[in-house]
């Protein structure tokens, strides 16, 4: 009895120690379980922490760009407002400028009105007709009658009666003026042929051109430049209140006024009429030579004779723009010429130096003018 009850005794103790053993075990096992899930779950923390960094830091981006966005698009509007402000401001500016020009333009014509109303009561009291206008069948006719071809440059000279018209017409084409009874010709004649006479304008102490004379010029490169002697302003034949009309001056592309003696108001009449129409003039006085000599004492003495050049020159520039202020024009170049260095010039010999006064430059703007005129005319005309 004892020794089975000995055997059952260490038999329930060994089954306490596996017992004990494996719950050991087991708890080991749990332990190791827990260490696992513990990694497991740090690894878990750690890598949501990365992602939700990596998520901070994209977020942090996007906020950062759509901010530089809404910059860019508040800057894109503040510019936008700019322009616009800008425009409005321009609009108005250029709105103001209209209705200013509107209204000098309003107040130019009220004046204007005024003016030729005055003008035209003042010419009906002194017997002058108001001012016409031609018709465009007027222009045409005349152009017709005094030969206007399209291309070429047709330049009337006028001005006076006895002012040196047909000599400086004469002049600026290289030649001498006609003796009695034949027409002298210059040493430029040789190079050209079939001159005739009628190649040379009539001139005379009394005015001997009665209608247009038209002449052509001679040198190569005036060529396209058509030159005509108009009879002279002021005679019995030619009132000056219809001079300007009745010569049929209105066709012509440039007007030389030649001016004599002195500035006379029919010369300034010519030059209001030229700014009528809106056509360029030269204007040109005449016989400095001649003018120069005689107001010289004899015998001539070359120092007095350059004095007496300096202060004609001053004199005549002078008086020119003082009478063109007193009367309302724009001021502009008065060419003083003697009509022997101007044909020495064009008949392509050397006048003394110091006898040259505005020569050179005449025939200069004048080549000038033919020169813009040619390059201004189109290629079918």
């Amino acid at each position: 009895m004892g020794g089975g009850g000995s055997k059952h005794e260490d038999e329930a103790r060994h089954q306490r120690e596996e017992n004990a053993k494996l719950q050991a075990e087991i708890q080991k096992l749990k332990d190791e379980r827990q260490r696992l899930n513990d990694e497991k779950h740090d690894l878990e923390l750690k890598s949501t922490q990365a992602e939700n960094a990596e998520k901070e830091e994209k977020l942090q981006r996007l906020n950062e760009k759509l901010e530089q966005t809404k910059a860019n698009q508040q800057m894109m509007e503040n510019l936008r407002k700019t322009q616009e402000e800008k425009r409005r401001l321009e609009e108005k500016i250029k709105l103001d400028n209209f209705a200013r020009k509107l209204e000098e333009d309003a107040k130019a014509r009220v004046e204007k009105e005024t003016w030729l109303r005055q003008e035209a009561e003042k010419n009906l009291e002194e017997g002058i007709p108001p001012i016409r206008y031609p018709t465009g069948d007027q222009i045409a006719e005349t152009r017709e009658s005094l030969g206007y071809q399209e291309g070429l440059l047709h330049i009337a000279i006028t001005g006076c009666s006895g002012s040196g018209k047909s000599s400086l017409i004469n002049a600026v084409r290289g030649y001498k003026n006609p003796k009695t009874g034949f027409a002298a010709l210059t040493s430029l004649d040789t190079v050209i042929n079939n001159i005739s006479p009628g190649h040379l304008a009539q001139t005379g102490t009394s005015e001997t051109t009665t209608q247009i004379q038209r002449y052509a010029d001679p040198h190569r490169a005036r060529r396209g430049l058509a030159w005509y002697d108009v009879p002279g302003a002021g005679t019995l034949r030619v009132r000056d209140w219809q001079y300007f009309n009745d010569q049929g001056l209105y066709i012509f592309d440039t007007i030389m006024i030649a001016v004599g003696d002195r500035i006379t108001k029919t010369d300034v009449d010519l030059l209001f009429h030229c700014k009528r129409f809106g056509i360029p003039t030269f204007f040109v006085r005449s016989k400095a030579d001649q003018h120069i000599r005689n107001s010289m004492d004899e015998p001539y003495d070359e120092a007095d004779e350059d004095e007496v050049r300096t202060g004609y020159i001053r004199q005549t520039r002078t008086e020119f723009n003082s009478i063109l202020t007193k009367v309302g024009l724009p001021h502009q170049k008065i060419y003083i010429v003697s009509k022997e260095t101007l044909r020495l010039l064009n008949d392509g010999k050397k006048p003394k130096p110091k006898s040259i006064i505005d020569e050179e430059e005449l025939m200069r703007d004048v080549n000038d003018a033919l020169h813009k005129w040619s390059t201004s005319v189109p290629a079918d005309e």
